[in-house]
């Protein structure tokens, strides 16, 4: 998968990414209860250079009931 980085229980690893598209990322684990363990972090890089993010963009909550049928 791309941008995918599989580890072993308690391993870790060593990430290098070039950080020229500014804004804040998310890393995480797939498995949602990990990431609310600890399993995600967010970079921000050149946050300054954001601009005002649109009035149309749904914030938390706004999204309930997307994808079901």
């Amino acid at each position: 998968m791309k941008n995918t980085v599989p580890l072993h229980p308690y391993g870790w690893t060593a990430l290098r990414f070039k950080a020229d598209n500014p804004g804040a990322w998310l890393f995480h684990c797939h498995i949602e209860a990990h990431f609310y363990l600890g399993m995600g972090v967010v970079f921000e890089g050149g946050i300054d250079k954001v601009g005002e993010l649109p009035s149309s963009i749904m914030g938390c909550g706004e999204t309930k009931g997307f994808g079901k049928p």
